[in-house]
């Protein structure tokens, strides 16, 4: 992939949100949450990033192997959709948002004249990429084939705009700290996420993948009680809570979820059959317990909680 230009992504991160409207053009409007700025390229792939920051707007310097700034959440998404990806991947219409880290994102505000085949951002630490509420098995594995692995992540402007009626995707870019002052990204992360990202839109940028609503009954958020009959994706029946797993609008056993790579929203239910400290193998379901991203036998835990 082509190298960052750290030239410009500095102008993106050392800029007032309001330089880089003003910058890109477009139409921007008002809104009870801020403002948001539309780019219309004539692309059916909409890129997405928020300018508001947690951390006052600084310049971005390189070290070797990484690239630093307080604000590259998401001053590099936005550098990517604004600059990056139009340049050495293809064209695509942007939307520029605010108010994100208030978990009060503009694109909620976004109707658009047209339908787009799926939107996208990339805000997102590590490299791993999130779906919210878009996530299905199909989507899941269109992202695998491509190399692009499938986590688990709680917020983002997507997810306040699944009224377009298209499917998601929240790309990781290798940021590590941020919303703190020694915030930086993986260079080596980041561009191998962009490798397959383009891969992804070559295959795709002219695919519909339209988001559908699942109805489902009314849950409880985090208490591991939720009405559901049977798998989602094997029809087995379940007959108690236990044998539940669940991603997003998705009631799945535990197989089934433990095969699409499900982590979290499934209380003591492991990510690999090891402990991640020890490396003892599971005995039971019993003899596991989640710290965040990785998963210790009780042993363990009790050591490092």
């Amino acid at each position: 992939m082509n190298r960052i230009d750290i030239k410009v992504l500095s102008s993106y991160t050392e800029s007032h949100q309001t330089e880089i409207r003003y910058h890109m053009g477009g139409v921007t409007m008002d809104t009870p949450d801020g403002q948001l700025t539309y780019i219309n390229n004539g692309s059916d792939v909409l890129g997405v990033a928020h300018l508001d920051t947690v951390q006052a707007p600084a310049p971005t310097r390189r070290t070797r192997g990484k690239l630093h700034s307080p604000t590259l959440d998401n001053r590099l998404g936005a550098f990517l959709v604004c600059h990056y990806i139009p340049t050495h991947i293809g064209n695509i219409d942007i939307l520029l948002t605010d108010n994100e880290e208030r978990g009060r994102s503009t694109g909620q505000y976004f109707h658009p004249s047209k339908t787009y085949n799926w939107i996208f951002s990339f805000d997102r630490g590590g490299a791993d990429n999130v779906l919210y509420q878009y996530d299905s098995i199909a989507m899941r594995a269109e992202l695998e084939n491509f190399g692009l692995d499938v986590g688990i992540g709680s917020y983002s402007d997507i997810v306040d705009m699944s009224h377009l009626g298209a499917n998601g995707v929240n790309f990781g870019c290798g940021m590590q700290n941020y919303h703190f002052q020694d915030s930086y990204t993986r260079t080596s992360v980041l561009l191998s996420q962009l490798a397959k990202f383009r891969r992804f839109f070559v295959a795709h940028k002219n695919t519909a993948m339209e988001y559908v609503k699942r109805e489902r009954p009314e849950s409880i958020y985090g208490s591991m009680h939720y009405d559901y009959t049977d798998c989602d994706e094997c029809n087995q029946e379940f007959t108690d809570d236990k044998n539940l797993g669940y991603i997003w609008d998705y009631g799945l056993c535990k197989s089934c979820a433990y095969n699409v790579h499900s982590e979290a929203y499934l209380e003591g239910y492991p990510s690999s059959m090891n402990c991640d400290h020890c490396g003892a193998d599971y005995v039971d379901m019993e003899n596991i317990h989640s710290l965040w991203d990785t998963d210790y036998c009780m042993e363990c835990y009790d050591k490092n909680k």
